[in-house]
Protein backbone atom coordinates (compact mmCIF):
# COMPACT_ATOMS: atom_id res chain seq x y z
CA UNK A 1 0.00 0.00 0.00
CA UNK A 2 1.12 3.60 -0.45
CA UNK A 3 2.14 4.96 2.88
CA UNK A 4 1.64 8.56 1.68
CA UNK A 5 -2.13 7.96 1.83
CA UNK A 6 -1.88 6.86 5.40
CA UNK A 7 -3.47 9.68 7.44
CA UNK A 8 -2.16 8.23 10.67
CA UNK A 9 1.48 8.90 9.92
CA UNK A 10 0.91 12.66 9.97
CA UNK A 11 4.02 14.58 8.98
CA UNK A 12 6.44 11.64 9.33
CA UNK A 13 9.16 10.93 6.80
CA UNK A 14 6.98 8.44 4.99
CA UNK A 15 3.97 10.74 4.76
CA UNK A 16 6.05 13.65 3.41
CA UNK A 17 7.91 11.58 0.87
CA UNK A 18 5.92 8.73 -0.63
CA UNK A 19 8.77 8.07 -3.04
CA UNK A 20 11.04 7.18 -0.15
CA UNK A 21 8.43 4.80 1.19
CA UNK A 22 8.03 3.06 -2.13
CA UNK A 23 11.79 2.84 -2.63
CA UNK A 24 12.18 1.40 0.80
CA UNK A 25 9.67 -1.35 0.05
CA UNK A 26 11.32 -2.11 -3.28
CA UNK A 27 14.79 -2.34 -1.78
CA UNK A 28 13.71 -4.77 0.88
CA UNK A 29 11.73 -6.99 -1.46
CA UNK A 30 9.47 -7.82 1.39
CA UNK A 31 5.79 -7.19 1.92
CA UNK A 32 6.23 -7.28 5.67
CA UNK A 33 6.97 -3.54 5.94
CA UNK A 34 3.78 -2.51 4.18
CA UNK A 35 1.68 -4.92 6.20
CA UNK A 36 3.26 -3.67 9.40
CA UNK A 37 2.64 -0.02 8.52
CA UNK A 38 -0.97 -0.84 7.81
CA UNK A 39 -1.29 -2.59 11.11
CA UNK A 40 0.31 0.31 12.96
CA UNK A 41 -1.98 2.76 11.22
CA UNK A 42 -4.99 0.81 12.37
CA UNK A 43 -3.83 0.92 15.94
CA UNK A 44 -2.81 4.58 15.72
CA UNK A 45 0.80 3.65 16.59
CA UNK A 46 3.96 4.84 14.88
CA UNK A 47 5.39 1.86 13.06
CA UNK A 48 9.01 2.66 12.42
CA UNK A 49 11.25 5.63 12.03
CA UNK A 50 13.05 6.79 8.93
CA UNK A 51 16.21 4.89 9.80
CA UNK A 52 14.62 1.43 10.00
CA UNK A 53 13.94 -0.89 7.10
CA UNK A 54 11.90 -4.04 6.59
CA UNK A 55 10.58 -3.81 10.11
CA UNK A 56 14.09 -3.99 11.51
CA UNK A 57 15.74 -1.17 13.39
CA UNK A 58 19.05 -1.35 15.08
CA UNK A 59 17.38 -3.34 17.74
CA UNK A 60 15.14 -5.55 15.60
CA UNK A 61 11.84 -6.46 17.23
CA UNK A 62 11.07 -5.37 20.71
CA UNK A 63 8.56 -8.10 21.52
CA UNK A 64 6.31 -10.34 19.52
CA UNK A 65 3.33 -9.40 21.63
CA UNK A 66 3.61 -5.72 20.82
CA UNK A 67 3.49 -4.79 24.48
CA UNK A 68 6.62 -2.84 25.29
CA UNK A 69 7.16 -1.07 28.60
CA UNK A 70 6.55 2.25 26.96
CA UNK A 71 3.34 1.14 25.28
CA UNK A 72 4.46 2.65 21.96
CA UNK A 73 4.37 -0.40 19.79
CA UNK A 74 6.35 -3.55 19.17
CA UNK A 75 9.68 -1.93 18.31
CA UNK A 76 12.44 -1.70 20.85
CA UNK A 77 13.56 1.67 19.42
CA UNK A 78 10.32 3.27 20.56
CA UNK A 79 11.01 2.32 24.14
CA UNK A 80 12.62 5.33 25.88
CA UNK A 81 14.40 2.92 28.24
CA UNK A 82 16.08 1.17 25.37
CA UNK A 83 19.68 2.03 24.67
CA UNK A 84 20.56 1.86 20.99
CA UNK A 85 24.22 1.52 21.90
CA UNK A 86 23.46 -1.87 23.39
CA UNK A 87 22.87 -3.31 19.92
CA UNK A 88 25.18 -4.28 17.16
CA UNK A 89 24.94 -2.36 13.91
CA UNK A 90 22.62 -4.06 11.45
CA UNK A 91 25.50 -4.38 8.99
CA UNK A 92 27.43 -6.42 11.58
CA UNK A 93 24.50 -8.72 12.30
CA UNK A 94 24.84 -12.38 11.47
CA UNK A 95 22.76 -12.97 8.32
CA UNK A 96 21.57 -16.25 9.81
CA UNK A 97 20.14 -14.49 12.81
CA UNK A 98 16.55 -13.26 12.73
CA UNK A 99 17.42 -10.36 14.98
CA UNK A 100 14.29 -10.74 17.06
CA UNK A 101 13.46 -11.97 20.50
CA UNK A 102 10.19 -13.74 19.99
CA UNK A 103 10.00 -14.90 23.54
CA UNK A 104 9.36 -11.29 24.50
CA UNK A 105 11.53 -8.49 25.83
CA UNK A 106 14.04 -6.24 24.17
CA UNK A 107 16.54 -7.69 21.76
CA UNK A 108 19.72 -8.57 23.60
CA UNK A 109 22.92 -9.50 21.90
CA UNK A 110 23.79 -11.81 24.76
CA UNK A 111 21.03 -14.17 23.59
CA UNK A 112 21.59 -13.79 19.86
CA UNK A 113 23.46 -16.03 17.46
CA UNK A 114 25.70 -13.23 16.30
CA UNK A 115 29.00 -14.30 14.84
CA UNK A 116 30.75 -11.33 16.39
CA UNK A 117 33.50 -11.90 18.87
CA UNK A 118 32.51 -11.94 22.52
CA UNK A 119 34.90 -9.15 23.30
CA UNK A 120 33.35 -6.93 20.60
CA UNK A 121 29.86 -7.64 21.86
CA UNK A 122 30.80 -6.90 25.44
CA UNK A 123 32.55 -3.70 24.44
CA UNK A 124 29.63 -2.40 22.38
CA UNK A 125 27.13 -3.38 25.02
CA UNK A 126 29.13 -1.78 27.77
CA UNK A 127 28.21 -4.63 30.11
CA UNK A 128 30.65 -6.17 32.56
CA UNK A 129 29.02 -9.38 33.71
CA UNK A 130 32.25 -10.44 35.37
CA UNK A 131 31.26 -8.26 38.29
CA UNK A 132 28.85 -11.05 39.17
CA UNK A 133 31.22 -13.93 38.39
CA UNK A 134 28.79 -15.46 35.89
CA UNK A 135 30.17 -14.60 32.46
CA UNK A 136 33.41 -16.01 31.05
CA UNK A 137 36.25 -13.50 31.05
CA UNK A 138 37.24 -11.87 27.78
CA UNK A 139 40.77 -12.15 26.44
CA UNK A 140 42.29 -13.08 29.77
CA UNK A 141 44.03 -16.27 30.81
CA UNK A 142 46.82 -17.41 33.02
CA UNK A 143 50.19 -18.83 32.09
CA UNK A 144 49.47 -22.42 31.23
CA UNK A 145 53.04 -23.62 31.64
CA UNK A 146 52.88 -22.86 35.36
CA UNK A 147 49.75 -24.97 35.75
CA UNK A 148 51.34 -27.81 33.76
CA UNK A 149 54.42 -27.84 36.00
CA UNK A 150 52.34 -27.81 39.19
CA UNK A 151 50.05 -30.59 37.96
CA UNK A 152 53.12 -32.57 36.85
CA UNK A 153 54.46 -32.40 40.38
CA UNK A 154 51.16 -33.66 41.76
CA UNK A 155 51.05 -36.44 39.16
CA UNK A 156 54.41 -37.69 40.41
CA UNK A 157 52.40 -39.67 42.95
CA UNK A 158 51.58 -42.00 40.07
CA UNK A 159 55.30 -42.59 39.57
CA UNK A 160 55.49 -44.01 43.12
CA UNK A 161 52.70 -46.44 42.27
CA UNK A 162 54.32 -47.50 39.01
CA UNK A 163 57.74 -47.90 40.60
CA UNK A 164 56.47 -50.52 43.04
CA UNK A 165 54.68 -52.39 40.25
CA UNK A 166 57.84 -52.45 38.14
CA UNK A 167 60.23 -53.52 40.89
CA UNK A 168 58.32 -56.24 42.73
CA UNK A 169 58.17 -58.43 39.62
CA UNK A 170 61.95 -58.30 39.50
CA UNK A 171 62.43 -58.90 43.21
CA UNK A 172 60.65 -62.27 43.29
CA UNK A 173 62.98 -63.56 40.57
CA UNK A 174 66.26 -62.40 42.12
CA UNK A 175 68.44 -65.17 43.62
CA UNK A 176 69.23 -63.25 46.80
CA UNK A 177 65.57 -62.37 47.39
CA UNK A 178 64.58 -66.01 46.86
CA UNK A 179 67.21 -67.32 49.23
CA UNK A 180 66.27 -64.73 51.88
CA UNK A 181 62.50 -65.14 51.85
CA UNK A 182 61.99 -68.50 50.16
CA UNK A 183 62.65 -72.16 50.70
CA UNK A 184 65.25 -74.63 49.50
CA UNK A 185 64.05 -77.14 46.95
CA UNK A 186 64.50 -80.69 48.29
CA UNK A 187 65.59 -82.22 45.00
CA UNK A 188 67.74 -79.51 43.45
CA UNK A 189 68.82 -77.57 46.52
CA UNK A 190 67.98 -74.31 44.73
CA UNK A 191 66.18 -71.62 46.72
CA UNK A 192 62.73 -70.67 45.51
CA UNK A 193 59.65 -68.80 46.72
CA UNK A 194 56.49 -70.94 46.87
CA UNK A 195 53.65 -69.83 44.63
CA UNK A 196 51.32 -69.04 47.54
CA UNK A 197 53.98 -66.97 49.25
CA UNK A 198 54.75 -65.10 46.03
CA UNK A 199 51.06 -64.37 45.55
CA UNK A 200 50.74 -63.02 49.08
CA UNK A 201 53.80 -60.79 48.81
CA UNK A 202 52.62 -59.33 45.52
CA UNK A 203 48.87 -59.12 46.14
CA UNK A 204 48.80 -57.64 49.64
CA UNK A 205 50.11 -54.39 48.23
CA UNK A 206 46.94 -53.99 46.17
CA UNK A 207 44.84 -54.90 49.19
CA UNK A 208 46.55 -52.13 51.11
CA UNK A 209 45.88 -49.75 48.21
CA UNK A 210 42.16 -50.52 48.32
CA UNK A 211 42.00 -49.94 52.07
CA UNK A 212 44.11 -46.79 51.91
CA UNK A 213 41.97 -45.34 49.13
CA UNK A 214 38.80 -45.43 51.22
CA UNK A 215 40.40 -44.51 54.55
CA UNK A 216 43.45 -42.26 54.31
CA UNK A 217 42.25 -40.81 51.01
CA UNK A 218 39.03 -39.75 52.70
CA UNK A 219 40.97 -37.52 55.08
CA UNK A 220 41.62 -35.11 52.20
CA UNK A 221 38.10 -33.72 52.74
CA UNK A 222 39.00 -32.84 56.33
CA UNK A 223 42.66 -31.82 56.36
CA UNK A 224 43.15 -30.78 52.74
CA UNK A 225 44.78 -32.31 49.67
CA UNK A 226 48.34 -31.30 50.53
CA UNK A 227 48.30 -32.59 54.09
CA UNK A 228 46.65 -35.82 53.01
CA UNK A 229 49.37 -36.47 50.41
CA UNK A 230 52.05 -35.70 52.97
CA UNK A 231 50.45 -38.12 55.42
CA UNK A 232 50.24 -40.74 52.67
CA UNK A 233 53.96 -40.43 51.91
CA UNK A 234 54.83 -40.77 55.59
CA UNK A 235 52.83 -44.00 55.75
CA UNK A 236 54.53 -45.13 52.57
CA UNK A 237 57.99 -44.47 54.05
CA UNK A 238 57.09 -46.50 57.15
CA UNK A 239 56.14 -49.42 54.92
CA UNK A 240 59.42 -49.17 53.00
CA UNK A 241 61.40 -49.18 56.25
CA UNK A 242 59.61 -52.34 57.37
CA UNK A 243 60.37 -54.04 54.06
CA UNK A 244 64.00 -53.07 53.73
CA UNK A 245 64.77 -54.15 57.31
CA UNK A 246 63.26 -57.60 56.94
CA UNK A 247 65.54 -60.33 58.28
CA UNK A 248 66.36 -63.67 56.74
CA UNK A 249 63.33 -65.94 56.28
CA UNK A 250 61.04 -63.23 57.70
CA UNK A 251 58.95 -63.01 54.59
CA UNK A 252 55.88 -62.14 56.66
CA UNK A 253 57.61 -58.93 57.78
CA UNK A 254 58.20 -58.04 54.18
CA UNK A 255 54.55 -58.76 53.45
CA UNK A 256 53.39 -56.54 56.31
CA UNK A 257 55.62 -53.75 55.03
CA UNK A 258 53.98 -54.02 51.61
CA UNK A 259 50.54 -53.73 53.18
CA UNK A 260 51.58 -50.54 54.98
CA UNK A 261 53.17 -49.00 51.87
CA UNK A 262 50.06 -49.98 49.93
CA UNK A 263 47.95 -47.90 52.30
CA UNK A 264 49.96 -44.82 51.37
CA UNK A 265 49.99 -45.50 47.64
CA UNK A 266 46.25 -46.21 47.60
CA UNK A 267 45.41 -42.85 49.13
CA UNK A 268 47.77 -41.16 46.68
CA UNK A 269 45.88 -42.84 43.84
CA UNK A 270 42.69 -41.16 45.05
CA UNK A 271 43.97 -37.72 46.02
CA UNK A 272 46.41 -36.97 43.17
CA UNK A 273 43.91 -37.17 40.26
CA UNK A 274 41.37 -35.26 42.33
CA UNK A 275 43.95 -32.59 43.21
CA UNK A 276 44.93 -32.21 39.55
CA UNK A 277 41.32 -31.92 38.37
CA UNK A 278 40.65 -29.20 40.95
CA UNK A 279 43.77 -27.27 39.95
CA UNK A 280 43.87 -27.60 36.16
CA UNK A 281 42.00 -25.17 33.87
CA UNK A 282 38.88 -26.53 32.23
CA UNK A 283 40.33 -26.59 28.71
CA UNK A 284 43.37 -28.60 29.86
CA UNK A 285 41.87 -30.71 32.60
CA UNK A 286 41.62 -33.98 30.70
CA UNK A 287 45.18 -33.82 29.43
CA UNK A 288 46.65 -32.88 32.79
CA UNK A 289 44.75 -35.58 34.70
CA UNK A 290 46.08 -38.14 32.21
CA UNK A 291 49.58 -37.17 33.32
CA UNK A 292 48.98 -39.32 36.39
CA UNK A 293 48.60 -42.41 34.21
CA UNK A 294 51.65 -41.34 32.24
CA UNK A 295 53.67 -41.19 35.47
CA UNK A 296 52.50 -44.68 36.42
CA UNK A 297 53.76 -46.01 33.12
CA UNK A 298 57.05 -44.16 33.51
CA UNK A 299 57.47 -45.60 37.01
CA UNK A 300 56.87 -49.14 35.75
CA UNK A 301 59.40 -48.70 32.94
CA UNK A 302 62.14 -47.25 35.15
CA UNK A 303 61.44 -49.88 37.81
CA UNK A 304 62.05 -52.63 35.26
CA UNK A 305 65.23 -50.95 34.09
CA UNK A 306 66.57 -50.56 37.64
CA UNK A 307 65.94 -54.15 38.69
CA UNK A 308 67.51 -55.34 35.44
CA UNK A 309 70.64 -53.39 36.24
CA UNK A 310 70.94 -54.50 39.86
CA UNK A 311 70.21 -58.11 38.92
CA UNK A 312 73.23 -58.21 36.64
CA UNK A 313 75.64 -56.12 38.74
CA UNK A 314 75.04 -57.37 42.30
CA UNK A 315 74.65 -60.76 43.94
CA UNK A 316 73.88 -59.75 47.53
CA UNK A 317 70.97 -57.87 49.07
CA UNK A 318 71.83 -54.84 46.95
CA UNK A 319 69.92 -56.55 44.18
CA UNK A 320 66.61 -55.61 45.75
CA UNK A 321 67.52 -53.12 48.44
CA UNK A 322 68.83 -50.47 46.03
CA UNK A 323 65.55 -50.27 44.03
CA UNK A 324 63.62 -50.41 47.29
CA UNK A 325 65.77 -47.71 48.86
CA UNK A 326 65.08 -45.37 45.93
CA UNK A 327 61.48 -45.26 47.12
CA UNK A 328 62.66 -42.92 49.87
CA UNK A 329 63.89 -40.51 47.22
CA UNK A 330 60.57 -40.51 45.35
CA UNK A 331 58.58 -39.98 48.56
CA UNK A 332 60.81 -37.12 49.71
CA UNK A 333 60.63 -35.51 46.28
CA UNK A 334 56.83 -35.52 46.32
CA UNK A 335 56.73 -34.17 49.88
CA UNK A 336 59.12 -31.39 48.88
CA UNK A 337 56.99 -30.53 45.86
CA UNK A 338 53.93 -30.20 48.09
CA UNK A 339 55.62 -27.39 50.01
CA UNK A 340 55.54 -25.13 46.93
CA UNK A 341 52.11 -26.17 45.68
CA UNK A 342 49.08 -24.07 46.64
CA UNK A 343 46.15 -25.82 48.25
CA UNK A 344 43.20 -26.83 46.12
CA UNK A 345 40.87 -23.82 45.71
CA UNK A 346 37.85 -26.09 45.66
CA UNK A 347 38.73 -27.57 49.04
CA UNK A 348 39.23 -24.07 50.47
CA UNK A 349 35.81 -23.03 49.16
CA UNK A 350 34.24 -26.09 50.74
CA UNK A 351 35.63 -24.87 54.05
CA UNK A 352 34.36 -21.33 53.44
CA UNK A 353 37.84 -19.82 53.01
CA UNK A 354 37.04 -17.73 49.95
CA UNK A 355 39.99 -15.34 50.15
CA UNK A 356 42.48 -18.19 50.44
CA UNK A 357 40.79 -19.93 47.51
CA UNK A 358 41.15 -16.81 45.36
CA UNK A 359 44.80 -16.52 46.36
CA UNK A 360 45.44 -20.18 45.53
CA UNK A 361 43.76 -19.88 42.13
CA UNK A 362 45.67 -16.71 41.29
CA UNK A 363 49.02 -18.32 42.15
CA UNK A 364 48.29 -21.37 40.06
CA UNK A 365 47.13 -19.43 37.00
CA UNK A 366 49.48 -16.45 37.42
CA UNK A 367 46.70 -13.86 37.57
CA UNK A 368 45.66 -11.33 40.19
CA UNK A 369 43.15 -12.20 42.88
CA UNK A 370 40.67 -9.58 41.62
CA UNK A 371 40.96 -10.45 37.92
CA UNK A 372 37.82 -11.38 35.96
CA UNK A 373 39.20 -14.88 35.45
CA UNK A 374 39.60 -15.43 39.19
CA UNK A 375 36.17 -14.03 40.03
CA UNK A 376 34.50 -16.09 37.36
CA UNK A 377 36.14 -19.41 38.28
CA UNK A 378 35.64 -18.92 42.00
CA UNK A 379 31.97 -18.11 41.39
CA UNK A 380 31.55 -21.21 39.24
CA UNK A 381 33.16 -23.44 41.87
CA UNK A 382 30.97 -21.97 44.60
CA UNK A 383 27.85 -22.68 42.56
CA UNK A 384 29.01 -26.24 41.87
CA UNK A 385 29.76 -26.88 45.55
CA UNK A 386 26.31 -25.62 46.54
CA UNK A 387 24.67 -27.91 43.98
CA UNK A 388 26.59 -30.87 45.36
CA UNK A 389 25.52 -30.05 48.90
CA UNK A 390 21.88 -29.89 47.90
CA UNK A 391 22.12 -33.14 45.95
CA UNK A 392 24.02 -35.02 48.67
CA UNK A 393 21.61 -33.93 51.40
CA UNK A 394 19.06 -36.50 50.28
CA UNK A 395 21.49 -39.10 48.89
CA UNK A 396 22.84 -42.21 50.58
CA UNK A 397 25.24 -45.05 49.90
CA UNK A 398 22.47 -47.30 48.62
CA UNK A 399 21.61 -44.78 45.92
CA UNK A 400 24.61 -46.09 43.98
CA UNK A 401 22.77 -49.37 43.45
CA UNK A 402 19.56 -47.79 42.19
CA UNK A 403 18.60 -47.16 38.59
CA UNK A 404 17.56 -43.59 39.42
CA UNK A 405 19.66 -41.18 37.36
CA UNK A 406 21.41 -44.28 35.95
CA UNK A 407 23.60 -44.53 39.05
CA UNK A 408 23.81 -48.33 38.88
CA UNK A 409 24.77 -48.13 35.21
CA UNK A 410 27.54 -45.66 36.01
CA UNK A 411 28.80 -47.81 38.87
CA UNK A 412 29.02 -50.88 36.63
CA UNK A 413 30.70 -48.81 33.92
CA UNK A 414 33.35 -47.50 36.32
CA UNK A 415 34.02 -50.95 37.77
CA UNK A 416 34.26 -52.45 34.29
CA UNK A 417 36.68 -49.94 32.82
CA UNK A 418 38.36 -48.69 35.99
Amino acid sequence: MNTSNNPTLGDSAYADNPTNSAANNNNNNDSYNANNNSQNAATNEPGMNANSSNGYGKGGYGASTGNTPSGKGPYAENDPNYNNQNNLNSNDRDPNSTGDARNGGNWDSRHSSSSGDLSVMSKEKGVNDNEFGTAPPVNEGGKNYTVCVLCGLIAFGGFVFGWDTGTISGFVNMPNFQSRFGKIHHDTGVPFIPTVRTGLIVAVFNIGCAIGGVTIGRTSDFVGRKKCLTLSMLVYIVGIVVQISSGKHKWYQYMIGRIISGLGVGSVSVVCPMFISETAPTKMRGALVSMYQLMITLGIFLGYCTTYGTYHHYSDTKQWRIPLGLCFLWALFLMGALTVLPESPRYLLQKGRVEEASSSFSKTNQVSTDSPLTRHQIGMMQASIEEERIASASAGVWDMFKMKNMMLYRLVLVCGFG
